[in-house]
């Protein structure tokens, strides 16, 4: 749905196809972060095993993170990262020279940090999630924080930080 909302966006600049992968942080992290936020809500107390997948997956996603960061820092060549990913992988998920791992891999070959910013989007996700609560207090609304969060379209979290808090914190760094 994230790929198909920016084309009905009002703004030109939120509504035109980005030439690079600057939303991947905000998309991923929306996911990861939501499912971890609901399931923290009390979503999965009656199902203990969707608790454990949740928490299993959240793992990995970071094991894929310090792997890229090993990568990165050319700690690790491109056959090490692969195989470093295929250790941490639960259940074995991933395996090396596996088409699925060797998609995966392309991109975060070509986007670096691409791994980390599954991770790293969750936290931003609950850190927005966090400020926004204690903004509003009794006047906060789930549902309403939600429909904010994807109004304002895929920019990156920092953007958005501030756009619904008016909190510049992160975005001052950038100036």
């Amino acid at each position: 749905l994230d790929v198909l909302r920016p084309k009905g966006h009002l703004s030109r600049i939120r509504s035109s196809r980005r030439l690079h992968e600057m939303t991947h942080t905000r998309r991923e992290g929306y996911a990861a972060g939501l499912a971890e936020i609901l399931m923290n809500g009390g979503l999965a107390d009656e199902r203990p095993r969707v608790r454990e997948l949740v928490y299993i997956t959240a793992a990995y996603r970071d094991a894929r993170g310090m792997g890229d960061m090993k990568f990165q820092a050319n700690e690790v060549d491109y056959a090490g990262w692969t195989q470093y990913d295929s250790e941490m992988s639960p259940f074995q998920w991933a395996i090396p020279d596996s088409f699925t791992m060797w998609d995966h891999k392309r991109d975060a070959v070509r986007a670096p940090g691409y791994e980390l910013a599954y991770t790293l989007g969750a936290t931003q996700f609950e850190k927005l999630l966090t400020a926004r609560a204690r903004q509003l207090g009794d006047r906060f609304d789930f549902g309403e924080f939600l429909d904010e969060v994807l109004a304002a379209g895929e920019i990156p979290f920092a953007l958005i930080h501030w756009e619904m808090t008016g909190l510049a914190d992160e975005v001052d760094k950038l100036w």
